[in-house]
């Protein structure tokens, strides 16, 4: 290992003891990667997850709905820190208090893109930034194919939100297939164009899946008794009111027989906690 004290930069050969033992046996291994922060614990099981850069609200809110809950369960998530569902889906894990790292494209000096900086400082304090290109690299389009197989690498599997026909994603799904890792996609509507990558993967034998609980399920980790019984009664009283048709915060402070405030607060809570989205102003329905 070659460490910079002044960048917190490190270095780790194919050879070093250090190196991330899942890199050294997949096809066309890094001969080397760069590091700052920590790279993911190999005792800890990690999911990668990538999609539409111009990802949908839909898609945002999948990215950080399932990131949180397969955080909250020390689930490590992979991604690559682009804008869209890579962004959310490590702002997901950072949101439960979770550990989070980011394969670039270019230097690990260099947040790209520019607007993640914010993302990029939290991923250093809770993660890690990994890279097989030496610090200074620029952000060229050939790197991001090629780090893709780094993601899958550090990955358990790969679950792919949102992804067209064209889209990047495909790449690291192919990337995972060839290391031997399983592929899990959700499902998109028919029709719209950020769902055609999504459901031609499924076609191709990925793995549906509806909940963040489908994957804990294969991961061999406990997921919904727990999630439900870490629900105090009162979240779990207006839990139950809500549906996958939304519901105005009125009409369910009315069924509640409580208070707007209380009804309010338990609602934020539920929220943050991604067991429920806002869909619209007040508006609410269940993930």
């Amino acid at each position: 290992m070659i460490e910079n004290d002044k960048t917190g930069i490190r270095c780790f050969e194919k050879n070093d003891p250090l190196f991330p033992g899942v890199l050294r046996h997949i096809p066309n291994p890094p001969t080397r990667i760069y590091v700052r922060g920590n790279l993911p614990d190999p005792d800890k099981p990690a999911i990668g997850m990538v999609g539409a850069r111009k990802c949908t609200p839909y898609g945002r809110d999948m990215a950080r709905m399932f990131s949180y809950r397969l955080a909250e369960r020390g689930v490590d998530i992979i991604s690559g820190m682009a804008l869209g569902v890579d962004g959310w889906s490590h702002q997901g894990a950072l949101e439960a208090g979770g550990r989070t790292y980011a394969v670039l494209g270019c230097g690990v000096d260099i947040c790209y893109p520019p607007a993640h900086k914010k993302l990029y400082n939290s991923i250093l304090e809770y993660g890690g930034i990994i890279s097989e290109y030496k610090p200074g690299s620029g952000a060229w389009a050939h790197n991001f194919p090629e780090r893709n197989r780094i993601v899958s690498g550090l990955s358990d599997a790969i679950l792919v939100i949102e992804a067209g026909i064209k889209s990047g994603s495909l790449i690291t799904a192919d990337a995972a297939l060839a290391q031997g890792k399983d592929v899990f996609v959700i499902p998109g509507r028919i029709g719209d164009e950020l769902s055609v990558g999504c459901n031609r993967l499924i076609t191709q034998g990925a793995i549906p899946v509806l909940t963040p609980e489908d994957i804990l399920e294969h991961l061999g980790i406990a997921s919904a008794p727990s999630q439900m019984k870490s629900m105090s009664d009162e979240e779990y009283a207006v839990y139950e009111k809500i549906s996958s048709e939304p519901i105005t915060l009125n009409f369910l402070a009315s069924k509640m027989q409580g208070s707007f405030a209380d009804t309010h607060r338990i609602v934020r809570n539920l929220v943050k906690r991604r067991f429920v989205r806002e869909v619209g102003r007040e508006r609410y329905v269940r993930y």
